[in-house]
């Protein structure tokens, strides 16, 4: 719908939209819904707005249906009905079920504390091991080498490689 102008994708007042047509308000309300869902899951994406934010917007069904942003082109809906999960009279998924599980996944993943993209410091001890004994070799490579060294010197002088 982005670009294309139509009468219900824009701040309204309560009278305006009551005035919309009911296929117009259910296209409102479900384009609200799943624009707001597409916003959140970004958030979890990017982490790039405080979740204390994100908790006051959407943190709660309540809050979720009153957040509005007219930038965003977001809007807030009175229906109780439209984010529910469950039908009260059939029993069955709500209406907008799909959308409503996603929101709840995204709050879900933004409650969870993010994780760290620092590497993790790894159990040292092999590797403290490891060089430890790369390094005693060396040491014993470096003491063969220099009496060969030195034996060879001698010879070249004409002396006694002992």
């Amino acid at each position: 719908m982005k670009g294309k102008s139509v009468a219900w994708d824009r701040l309204l007042t309560k009278e305006e939209v009551w005035g919309l047509s009911p296929q117009d308000k259910h296209v409102r309300l479900v384009t609200s819904i799943e624009r707001k869902v597409l916003f959140l899951e970004d958030v979890v994406k990017r982490r790039h707005i405080p979740l204390h934010v994100i908790e006051k917007l959407a943190g709660s069904r309540s809050a979720f249906r009153k957040w509005q942003d007219v930038r965003l082109r977001l809007w807030k809906w009175s229906i109780v009905g439209a984010d529910s999960f469950v039908d009260k009279e059939t029993g069955e998924e709500g209406p907008n079920y799909d959308l409503m599980v996603r929101w709840k996944n995204a709050m879900v993943a933004l409650r969870k504390p993010a994780e760290s993209v620092a590497v993790k410091e790894a159990d040292n001890t092999k590797l403290t091991k490891e060089l430890a004994r790369q390094n005693l070799a060396l040491i014993a490579r470096n003491s063969f080498l220099e009496a060969e060294l030195l034996k060879a010197m001698r010879r070249a002088n004409g002396r006694s490689p002992d």
